[in-house]
């Protein structure tokens, strides 16, 4: 019997194959990887080795862990989700195990253009998805699409070729989504800020509501934990640009008080007059607020910042 190693990107893609192997009758180990790699930290300075930087121990346990299984495995099969978060998971495994020195034919990439969790058991996964034969060049072109986004700047991620994104269906997608997340050049605001800014501006909307645009938003960038943080921060500090929050949950404790969950996901919100003005680009958001967050190896703060002109697609470095 095959020994075979199945990741996925999420509880809900394992659930699926979980129940679609049951109805198979096919046997593999089946290990859903989690890990925040948008608006999040994904390296750290590291002055004890050659690199610049390292992975986060909070992801490297897990990896070193995964890698031996690599080694183990005659076939190991990532099923992958189409949003740029699930993306960046499946470049990191990769790069990984390019630095692992992990022998490339034993892997296999299955790319849905659904989410693997929304899935029918009872389709197959040939009917969902072909498989991708990972080889040497995959690995080599992972390493280098994770080096320039763990970069400290977002110029080596711009710079990005063809002839790496193209291995892989979806990361020229995933590429230009990452950089609208960085403030804008006219109002400051990244696509995240934006979708609660066009979700809010029209009259008012709960939590809830807020949460329900960014799941139906194509390019899903952040999960429900990333944008209770999100609309917390913009509703608090010197400039706050929403108003109506009941409470100030985070990320981590929004699930451990039901009453405080109930009365904050009904909260009514709506944007403060500086909300406002940043809206109709009277205000910028960045300079009003300033910014302190993470754009992959980039760390974005201060009232200046690494910005992105969508309109004739370059960057603009911070002022000094």
């Amino acid at each position: 019997m095959q020994n075979r190693l199945r990741l996925t990107c999420n509880e809900a893609a394992a659930g699926y194959l979980k129940a679609n192997q049951a109805i198979a009758s096919i046997s593999a180990e089946i290990v859903p990887v989690s890990g925040r790699f948008i608006r999040s930290p994904v390296t750290r300075p590291n002055n004890s080795h050659c690199n610049d930087q390292e992975v986060l121990p909070s992801i490297k346990p897990m990896m070193d862990r995964l890698l031996e299984r690599f080694r183990s495995a005659d076939c190991v099969e990532l099923y992958i989700d189409p949003d740029p978060n699930s993306q960046l998971l499946m470049i990191y495994l990769l790069s990984q195990a390019f630095r692992a020195g992990i022998n490339a034919s034993n892997l296999l990439v299955f790319q849905s253009i659904a989410p693997w969790g929304q899935q029918d058991a009872h389709t197959s996964i040939d009917a969902i998805a072909s498989s991708i034969q990972v080889e040497e060049r995959h690995l080599i072109a992972a390493a280098a699409i994770w080096a320039a986004y763990t970069a400290a700047t977002p110029q080596a991620w711009l710079r990005l070729g063809h002839q790496d994104l193209a291995l892989f269906p979806l990361m020229n997608q995933t590429r230009d989504v990452l950089l609208e997340d960085l403030p804008s050049a006219d109002t400051g605001l990244g696509t995240c800020e934006r979708l609660i800014f066009e979700t809010v501006a029209t009259g008012g909307s709960t939590v809830a509501e807020v949460a329900r645009a960014f799941a139906k938003d194509p390019c899903h960038l952040i999960d429900l934990p990333q944008i209770i943080d999100l609309m917390t921060a913009l509703s608090t500090g010197d400039s706050p640009i929403i108003e109506g929050l009941k409470g100030r949950l985070g990320a981590d404790d929004f699930h451990a008080d039901a009453d405080s969950w109930e009365a904050y996901v009904g909260s009514q919100l709506r944007l403060t007059d500086d909300g406002h003005k940043i809206n109709s680009g009277e205000l910028d958001f960045v300079k009003a607020r300033g910014i302190n967050r993470w754009w992959g190896g980039t760390r974005l703060e201060g009232h200046t910042a690494w910005r992105w002109d969508r309109k004739i697609s370059a960057l603009i470095p911070p002022e000094c």
